[in-house]
């Protein structure tokens, strides 16, 4: 708010563990002026929600922002349910864990192939940057059973369930294998 922008940060697919913190921008040294999320903060119900600082609260008046769903008390017990698993299970300290092995088993791979390509991202939020478009290799992955898509221009990017095991990661690392080992 020094210089009058609001910084937002969106949060929908990132937040509420899957990148090993509750939320993404706690990686970083900056706090947001609003965070929208929403998807998994719900469990599965359709939810979502807008957190403001008290300088924007305030400045709000009646009107300014609507909801479809606002005071749903269905979706209140959802987002309740939600986060008593997300703090009683430890979903982030999880996301972390296995994604940290996720992205250790893809580097590997990546250096046995000896492949230009370069693992990103945090917790369970990860992509392998080809340098070029991955969008038949995440197609094809579809016939191993794996679900990928391409993110941007040039990167397939996986965002696996929080439950993921170390067997379903091991299935990732052998589909991509017998994919890459083709074209190669």
């Amino acid at each position: 708010m020094e210089t009058g922008t609001l910084l937002i940060f969106d949060e929908v697919q990132c937040g509420f563990g899957r990148t090993g913190r509750i939320w993404a921008f706690q990686h970083y040294n900056v706090e947001p002026d609003i965070l929208v999320a929403g998807k998994a903060v719900g469990g599965g119900y359709p939810v979502s929600f807008v957190v403001t600082c008290s300088e924007v609260a305030e400045s709000l008046e009646i009107g300014d922002h609507g909801t479809t769903y606002g005071g749903n008390p269905v979706a209140c017990v959802a987002v309740s349910a939600a986060i008593n698993v997300l703090l009683s299970e430890n979903v982030p300290e999880q996301a972390a864990t296995k994604g940290d092995l996720l992205s250790k088993k893809l580097t590997e791979l990546i250096k046995d192939m000896k492949l230009n390509f370069k693992v990103k991202g945090l917790g369970l939020m990860l992509g392998v940057d080809f340098g070029r478009n991955p969008e038949e290799e995440a197609i094809r992955l579809k016939d191993y059973g794996v679900l990928a898509v391409r993110a941007g221009e040039t990167v397939l990017r996986y965002l696996p369930p929080y439950m993921i095991s170390k067997e379903d990661i091991e299935h990732i690392i052998d589909a991509l294998e017998k994919l890459l080992v083709g074209k190669v």
